[in-house]
């Protein structure tokens, strides 16, 4: 069995390295880049072909089929020095455990407030006892593994938007859901009503909804379309948790190229289901021809500069959502800047708001961040469905 000199952990294999024209091999608490190995890296091209020609790929085959580097005793010490070295091999602790991303609906009850005395339920419900999907999802949306396995899921459709997000309930809630018996409304606590009300379950019978048609409208008038409370309350709330805990644990890169004061995760899973959903119940709605290519969670610190850019073609367009931001002081508000063909537009979101504008048309920067806090945006990026470059 292959030990660690300095740590008796068994080595397994990073599931999550990726080899192309670059290499990519996220470790937690390490700030590893996304590397292009180019002609003037000559000795690690050559090390590399002479370990490719002595079977460097048969033996990482043996390592993707076996799982554990202990159940592989041949792989010659050079190969597993060199995956070390790459962290393609590493210990698991090095990956870590991401957060499950669960919303419930009994847990972390919000305030009650005052609720309209016609309170009925919202018709777009789907109640998810096992693995079958709701008819709006099939096949099942991409990157769903990635959130919580418990059920029953409660499946809704959000009255401004058309988006259908999930959140967890007790079968005893979930079975009163489904029923949709209008008697069983009052005979609900207070604080659970105020949470069904604001996960859209509940509504009045007259309830406010945002018009496709007139989104549509503003969106060909300015080539940009502020979306307020685009995300749900509770599911901000478990966004800003989710956020506050991946970067507890080390999965965030520090700093980038762009901006040196954030921190990021490329293609973060929670933020990738949400793209994908947003996109195809409300962007292609809105008459957008798009797929999502990839997304950053991002996490801008004091200080931060966004400076005067526009994006690459794999940005054609954006949705700058924001997720965390300090409730006062200086750092609240903080502006995204947009060049907008009637001038310059300083766009203020709320948590939960967002933004979509053409990003590598739209020059776009952001001024000095202010205060002692950071910020925290889900940064989604989106091409044409004819598009035939990367996705990264």
């Amino acid at each position: 069995m292959h030990k660690s000199d300095k740590h008796s952990e068994e080595w397994i294999l990073n599931t999550e390295a990726r080899v192309s024209f670059e290499l990519s091999t996220p470790v937690r608490r390490q700030n590893i880049a996304y590397r292009k190995y180019t002609s003037d890296e000559v000795p690690f091209l050559t090390t590399l072909e002479a370990l490719i020609k002595s079977g460097l790929f048969q033996s990482l085959e043996q390592i993707l089929e076996r799982k554990s580097l202990a159940d592989c005793p041949q792989i010659p010490a050079a190969h597993i020095n060199y995956l070390q070295q790459m962290n393609i091999l590493v210990r698991d602790s090095d990956l870590g455990r991401r957060p499950v991303y669960q919303v419930d609906l009994v847990q972390n009850v919000a305030t009650p407030s005052h609720l309209p005395n016609d309170l009925c339920w919202n018709q777009d419900l789907w109640v998810q006892w096992g693995p079958e999907m709701p008819p709006a999802f099939q096949p099942e949306p991409p990157y769903f593994k990635h959130l919580s396995a418990q059920r029953p899921v409660i499946w809704c459709r959000s009255l401004a938007y058309g988006c259908w997000y999930p959140y967890w309930a007790p079968a005893e809630l979930a079975s009163a859901v489904q029923a949709q018996d209008p008697a069983a409304i009052q005979g609900l606590s207070p604080a659970i009503q105020h949470n069904l009300w604001a996960a859209d379950m509940l509504h009045s019978k007259q309830p406010a909804r945002v018009t496709l048609p007139n989104l549509q409208v503003q969106l060909q008038q300015q080539a940009y379309l502020h979306l307020p409370d685009l995300i749900p309350p509770l599911h901000l709330k478990a966004l800003q948790v989710h956020a506050r805990t991946l970067a507890e644990q080390g999965f965030f890169h520090k700093g980038d190229s762009q901006v040196k004061s954030r921190d990021t995760i490329h293609n973060e899973p929670v933020l990738r289901f949400l793209q994908a959903q947003i996109c195809a119940q409300l962007l292609r709605a809105l008459g957008l021809q798009i797929q999502p290519s990839y997304n950053y969670l991002a996490l801008y610190h004091p200080g931060a500069v966004m400076p005067y850019h526009t994006d690459r073609e794999q940005c054609e367009w954006n949705m700058s959502i924001l997720i965390d931001q300090p409730e006062a002081g200086p750092g609240a508000n903080w502006p995204l800047h947009l060049q907008t063909a009637d001038g310059p537009r300083a766009m203020v979101l709320n948590p939960g708001g967002a933004l979509l504008y053409q990003g590598a048309e739209m020059p776009h920067w952001r001024d000095t961040l202010p205060g002692e806090h950071g910020v925290g945006v889900g940064l989604l990026h989106f091409v044409g469905l004819d598009y035939q470059g990367s996705l990264a």
